[in-house]
């Protein structure tokens, strides 16, 4: 059986063709939202430290909890996984209705990435979240700045029973990594 669900269409991509897929999606944000099906624990670790000329902010959904987006979100830090205040975390702002200071609130939040680990293996609460952030670009009353873009990295399955839906895993494009070879 594969690891990797089933799905329409995915591109196999190396290091260098990820962290390329990745500052293409900071370019074109309202892209369709992408899923890296990886087998690496080090994914997260590999791409916060390659994509050094925009803002990361990895996000680790498997282990948040009920509050998650409400008043707080589970970050990765040196340390490992805590809790911060959402709003000092993530990119949005509260449109005004002018458009002009929108537009600076936007500006102003600068250009980078959401990395969100193991989407699909988080509680059904914080999945629901999610998904509704990452397909319509919005938290609450606020909306995610225009020059941040959403990529989801998961963990390839074992077991067929933790499939994600297959309506979950259209609303997604699909790439599968597989880390560069390295020559010995």
């Amino acid at each position: 059986m594969s690891k990797f669900p089933a799905a329409n269409k995915y591109n196999t991509l190396d290091f260098n063709q990820l962290i390329q897929d990745i500052e293409f999606r900071i370019k074109h944000p309202t892209l369709q939202p992408e899923i890296v099906w990886h087998d690496s624990q080090t994914i997260l670790d590999d791409l916060t430290g390659a994509l050094k000329s925009v803002k990361v902010i990895p996000i680790e959904a498997e282990i948040a909890t009920k509050n998650f987006f409400v008043d707080e979100v589970c970050v990765e830090t040196p340390l490992g996984p805590r809790i911060a205040d959402v709003h000092k975390v993530l990119p949005v702002y509260e449109p005004s209705g002018d458009e002009e200071a929108d537009k600076v609130a936007d500006a102003n939040l600068g250009q980078g990435v959401i990395l969100i680990n193991n989407l699909f293996r988080a509680n059904d609460w914080v999945k629901g979240y999610l998904r509704y952030f990452i397909t319509e670009r919005r938290y609450d009353r606020s909306v995610l700045g225009s020059g941040w873009a959403v990529v989801c990295l998961h963990n390839y399955y074992d077991d067929a029973s933790e499939l994600p839906s297959r309506l979950d895993l259209l609303k997604f494009g699909h790439s599968d990594y597989q880390e560069t070879p390295t020559e010995q």
